[in-house]
């Protein structure tokens, strides 16, 4: 009846979750944020904070400026890897990540799927390197880089129709001529 006091005949006007926060003694949204359970898949949790978030408008405009919010969490990774700034490179991943989830919450996609499907298509693309390799007389591993990254991208063909990126595999090869 506390929570529902609407469907009881009683008028309030406050919505379910700011009586939930008064149930459970908490003044703030970030205090709600923070009695998000720990004990969750990180993705998960990311994707409840942010909903919280969201809903008092703190939000992105579009999808666009989440994907703008990924490309310079990126960039910033890329500085402390550079600066090889251990503590600052996992602040940084860690941001990029709590970034992609964000979209993925602003797509309406659970991010656990999608990081489980992303395994899903890596194993289907290694078994079909492996086979590929295989075919060859050689094993995966007895490739160089530029060659299993040829390997790869003929699986991206092959099994889901994609185009290979050609600029990928010639930034391989010039890796390995180094």
């Amino acid at each position: 009846v506390s929570r529902h006091p609407n469907l009881f005949g009683e008028k309030t006007e406050l919505d379910w979750d700011q009586i939930k926060r008064l149930e459970r003694g908490e003044a703030t949204v970030a205090s709600e944020m923070n009695d998000v359970s720990r004990t969750l898949p990180a993705l998960w949790r990311a994707e409840k904070i942010q909903k919280k978030a969201a809903k008092i408008g703190y939000d992105w405009p579009s999808v666009f400026d989440a994907l703008d919010k990924i490309k310079e969490e990126t960039e910033e990774l890329r500085e402390g890897i550079i600066a090889s700034d251990e503590d600052n490179i996992i602040e940084e991943l860690g941001d990029l990540i709590f970034a992609s989830v964000d979209a993925a919450r602003m797509l309406g996609v659970d991010p656990e799927f999608a990081v489980h499907r992303a395994c899903e298509k890596a194993i289907s693309r290694f078994r079909f390197m492996e086979a590929a390799a295989q075919e060859q007389g050689v094993a995966l591993e007895q490739l160089n880089l530029a060659e299993m990254e040829e390997l790869h991208q003929r699986a991206r063909c092959e099994l889901e129709g994609k185009e290979p990126v050609y600029d990928k595999m010639e930034q391989f090869k010039d890796y390995i001529t180094k």
